[in-house]
């Protein structure tokens, strides 16, 4: 089973560390073909380390 990465558990990652999580998703996802819900999960955990990506991009000041 595929687990959920929150934005809780990617904030404390580096660049390098959420550009590798997400280059072993992507490779995840064109090797699932047939299971909707893993799909689902994978596309959910790549759309939280991009949301994490554009916070550790903000100036502090601009993060909450």
């Amino acid at each position: 089973m595929i687990r959920l990465w929150t934005i809780y558990e990617l904030e404390p990652l580096t660049l390098a560390q959420l550009n590798e999580l997400d280059a072993q998703l992507r490779e995840l996802l064109a090797a699932i073909h047939t299971n909707a819900t893993e799909r689902d999960v994978i596309l959910a955990s790549l759309a939280n380390i991009r949301r994490v990506r554009q916070r550790h991009s903000l100036p502090k000041s601009l993060q909450r």
